[in-house]
């Protein structure tokens, strides 16, 4: 997850997410708990073709 604390990683994400093409896999779960009902949705995209601000590069295993 991104937080906008982070605009400039969270910007380079959204493009990202942008290219559907790049989506390697997708999850939804939905939760009935305590009287709620939680949704999750998760994507995965391929960073392997992506250029990320060197600070963020390290933190990647492709």
């Amino acid at each position: 997850q991104v937080k906008e604390n982070q605009p400039i990683l969270l910007a380079q994400c959204q493009e990202v997410a942008q290219n559907a093409s790049l989506m390697i896999a997708q999850n939804e779960t939905v939760d009935p708990e305590h009287g709620r009902i939680t949704t999750r949705q998760a994507q995965l995209f391929s960073m392997a073709s992506t250029s990320l601000d060197t600070h963020w590069q390290m933190n990647f295993q492709y």
